[in-house]
């Protein structure tokens, strides 16, 4: 905690403070939290940035979310930065109204925003209580990760928690769904776009890096990263050829135990699984595997319909990503890439016609290969 109140009520910012002060102070002042106002104590030292603590033991809402000298450095840095741009910033301004402290609170024109920066896990209830006390009073919450939340495996893919996925932001329609991250070590952001999930925590995507000195707060929530389709196409095809190759392998690792048992009663084995299984959709399906959501609803909705019938993509996911502006339609994108592949026609609205029967590879390498074919003619028909 950066701001505390003195014994007067006046807000007092130790971080604008020398060491000297810092000395003086301490045995003279005495400060007070503004959301509880239990006396509060100083930190100061060569490796910390000054800041206020609570005692052991306090009950207050704000006593256990003290985040350490890489939170309150990067949260510094990102409120010289707004200051810097000349926008009206408060650092940890106590709104009343919704007893909320956001470490940045900014003005821009008529639009209140609150800006987080989360560097450790705290429960999803308290950051869902958190971003819809904001919403409710019509402030608009950004939340920035610490740039040691980022795990990257590859270039283009990341490994996001299902806590980690709450933070996707979508602020239009035709934004780009992004997750933002900043690094006071290397001063830089980091943001991923564009998530294309391939288990429930993998996902293909593009990931931006820039210098904070070199974005602005408008370029940072308007950057728009798109991933090239020879570059998913080529990462999904691996995908696939190691589903196909070593299924039960990756049921044990992803504790996917419950689709195994799923398609073994139906009488389907997983290495000889449809081609137009497991395909690459730009959308998000929280704590699903896309192979065991893709694979229940063809089993269920597209194999038993005649040629001609017709089917309804509903979508059932609400309420799960509290920061974006849309909620995900996997079943609506996967019918409309279906459609685009000529498995399906699309109608009208969620409404798709079956015009092709759904084809079963016979052998292993008739698998990989009817992957190929596909995966060939989706980057054809992505380029369209």
């Amino acid at each position: 905690m950066l701001r505390a109140l003195n014994r007067l009520g006046k807000e007092f910012l130790l971080m604008d403070c020398s060491n000297e002060e810092i000395r003086h102070i301490r045995g003279l002042e005495s400060f007070f939290c503004p959301t509880c106002k239990e006396k509060v104590l100083i930190r100061a030292g060569s490796k910390v940035v000054p800041h206020f603590a609570h005692k052991p033991y306090s009950r207050c809402v704000n006593a256990s979310n003290g985040e350490g000298n890489y939170h309150e450095r990067g949260k510094i840095h990102l409120f010289k930065w707004l200051q810097a741009q000349g926008y009206h910033a408060m650092l940890e301004a106590y709104i009343p109204e919704i007893k909320q402290r956001p470490d940045i609170f900014l003005t821009i024109k008529r639009k209140k925003i609150a800006i987080e920066y989360q560097c450790c896990r705290i429960s999803p209830e308290m950051m869902l209580a958190r971003t819809k006390g904001y919403q409710r009073y019509g402030i608009i919450p950004i939340w920035i990760l610490g740039g040691n939340r980022l795990k990257r495996n590859q270039q283009n893919i990341v490994t996001l928690s299902s806590y980690d996925q709450l933070f996707f932001h979508q602020f239009q329609s035709n934004s780009p769904i992004s997750v933002y991250y900043y690094c006071p070590d290397a001063k830089q952001f980091s943001t991923f776009q564009t998530p294309y999930p391939i288990s429930k925590t993998k996902m293909i995507g593009t990931l931006h890096f820039t210098s904070i000195q070199s974005l602005t707060f408008p370029q940072l929530l308007n950057l728009q990263s798109n991933l090239h389709p020879n570059v998913l196409v080529d990462l999904w095809i691996n995908e696939k050829r190691n589903f196909r190759k070593k299924p039960h392998s990756i049921f044990k690792a992803q504790e996917a135990y419950s689709i195994h048992q799923y398609l073994y009663h139906r009488g389907y084995h997983a290495s000889l699984l449809p081609s137009i299984i497991n395909l690459p959709i730009q959308t998000l399906f929280p704590n699903e595997e896309p192979y065991s959501w893709q694979a229940k609803w063809i089993i269920e909705n597209v194999l038993p319909l005649p040629l001609g019938g017709r089917i309804s993509a509903t979508d059932t996911v609400k309420d799960c990503y509290p920061l974006m502006n849309n909620e995900p339609r996997p079943y609506y994108a996967y019918a409309c890439l279906l459609a685009r592949i000529g498995l399906l026609k699309h109608l009208h609205g969620i409404i798709f016609e079956k015009r092709m029967e759904v084809e079963f590879p016979r052998t292993l390498h008739d698998g990989i290969k009817q992957d190929e074919e596909l995966i060939s003619l989706l980057k054809s028909r992505i380029k369209e």
